[in-house]
């Protein structure tokens, strides 16, 4: 990779330019229009805008030039000197955020970039952490899974920047307990020039320069957060590339190294999915605690704590820390996810796990299920509200099977085997018609075959699926 050898000799020729005339007084002669612009400027070409590398701000040559009183023909020079391949801004490609890597650098296709993350202006210094230590515990409850957890979360991002994790840390808890605190130390470990502060709303706003940072801190989530913010938020996490959209700039797509921290008061903040693996969620139980504890925890941190927690975070032992690795699960995560089910979901999985009807037997129909289920007190349910249930579960449908009611109609509805899935995928249409009774009904012992030796034997070539749960009666093993 290039360095920003470059970027650096244009600032000492900037300054050399100052220097005073031999044998006069100290005189500081003044900087050209182009001079001053070199100094703070750099040409993006893919865009065709200059940034300022200070702020941040992208504006046109023509802009850039104005700002110097030309007008006329006088703007049209101006841009050519600008663009001057020697004596005007210095040029890149585009822009990207690469913790760890210099101010520009070139890549193996060539591309310059403007990297927009600078080293963080703090120097580490080996020190006692006990004050960071106990507010950990204090947070997650003496849980030390959880406490390595986060604590690894931060040292990952200090030790390796260039390496993005694959998860979010949520923290719910009571107001006023030091969850921000620790978002605003952590911030000062990394740059607060690398880390973006907002609130939910931001993240479906048509602008996210937020996206060009190494931390992003949400604070106040809540279950009042939208749908697609939610989605943008997933993104954020896992898309390893993200388009930086900034006012009266095309979008830039650049490599997503962005992790976010999050913090809560709300215990439904999140709807979270069995399945979702980007969300590691702690509730906590603390109490707050004197206002003189947090007002030496706060000047601890803003002192010497902030040097000593780098230099810890520095040489923690990441050996066992995977950053694409789900995170830890606990009770916190399970509350959460019960907390994101609706009513229907809860009562289906209540009573598919306490094996009572209509989840009685292996096999199930679903509008069998809605119908039952509807006949009872409580809420109302659907075929597909129930198909979802059964696919959550991992049960596996059959395929229609001709039925015989009771009173010698027959019909032909799909069944789905919730228990036992291995013993009836491949199963004759035979075996399963005898098995399966309405829920409600008595469920049959296990059928047998002339043989004796239980059910018919599947069908050649037919795949067996995994096992799921216990079996309400024994099936023969093949």
């Amino acid at each position: 990779m290039a360095n920003d050898n470059t970027f650096n000799q244009q600032r000492t020729a900037i300054a050399e330019a100052a220097s005073t005339v031999a044998g006069q007084p100290e005189v500081q002669q003044p900087l050209s229009p182009v001079a001053q612009a070199r100094d703070s400027h750099v040409y993006v070409g893919h865009v065709d805008k200059v940034m300022n590398i200070m702020t941040g701000q992208f504006l046109s040559l023509t802009s850039l030039a104005r700002r110097f009183s030309v007008t006329g023909d006088d703007v049209s020079e101006l841009v050519a000197e600008l663009l001057h391949a020697e004596r005007g801004l210095m040029k890149v490609d585009t822009v990207a955020f690469e913790p760890g890597l210099d101010r520009v650098f070139v890549d193996e296709n060539s591309t310059t970039f403007l990297n927009l993350w600078s080293p963080p202006n703090l120097a580490p210094v080996a020190g006692d952490v006990t004050p960071l230590i106990k507010h950990l515990n204090l947070i997650f409850d003496q849980d030390q899974t959880a406490v390595t957890f986060f604590t690894s979360f931060m040292a990952h991002m200090i030790q390796k920047p260039e390496q993005k994790l694959m998860c979010a840390p949520l923290l719910i808890g009571g107001q006023g307990i030091g969850k921000s605190l620790l978002g605003e130390f952590f911030s000062s470990l990394i740059g607060a020039h690398n880390t973006a502060s907002i609130d939910a709303s931001s993240l479906t706003s048509q602008f996210n320069d937020y996206a060009q940072s190494h931390l992003i801190i949400i604070n106040e989530f809540s279950s009042a957060v939208s749908k697609a913010a939610r989605a943008m938020l997933k993104g954020l996490i896992t898309s390893p590339t993200i388009f930086l959209n900034r006012k009266n700039v095309p979008a830039i797509p650049i490599a997503n190294r962005t992790n976010l921290l999050m913090f809560s008061n709300d215990h439904a903040a999140l709807p979270l999915e069995r399945d979702d693996r980007r969300y590691f969620v702690w509730i906590s139980r603390a109490q707050r605690q004197p206002q003189e504890y947090y007002a030496t925890l706060a000047a601890w941190m803003q002192g010497e704590g902030a040097a000593h927690t780098l230099h810890y975070l520095q040489n923690f032992d990441l050996t066992d820390f995977n950053p694409n690795a789900a995170p830890p699960t606990n009770a916190s995560r399970e509350a959460l996810i019960q907390e994101s089910m609706s009513d229907q979901h809860q009562l289906l999985q209540e009573l598919f796990e306490a094996g009572e009807a209509p989840f009685t037997g292996d096999l199930v129909v679903t509008s069998d299920v809605v119908e039952y289920l509807n006949s009872q007190r409580g809420p109302r349910f659907t075929v597909r509200q129930v198909a979802a249930f059964l696919q959550q579960v991992q049960g596996a449908a059959l395929g229609q099977c001709r039925l015989t009611e009771s009173d010698g109609s027959t019909r032909k509805p799909r069944v789905w085997a919730v228990r036992n899935v291995d013993s009836w995928v491949g199963r004759l249409e035979s075996d399963i018609a005898r098995a399966y009774r309405k829920p409600g009904l008595p469920v049959p012992v296990a059928p047998t075959s002339a043989n004796g030796s239980g059910l018919d034997r599947p069908r050649p070539n037919q795949r067996q699926a995994p096992a799921q749960g216990g079996q309400d009666w024994e099936t023969p093993q093949l």
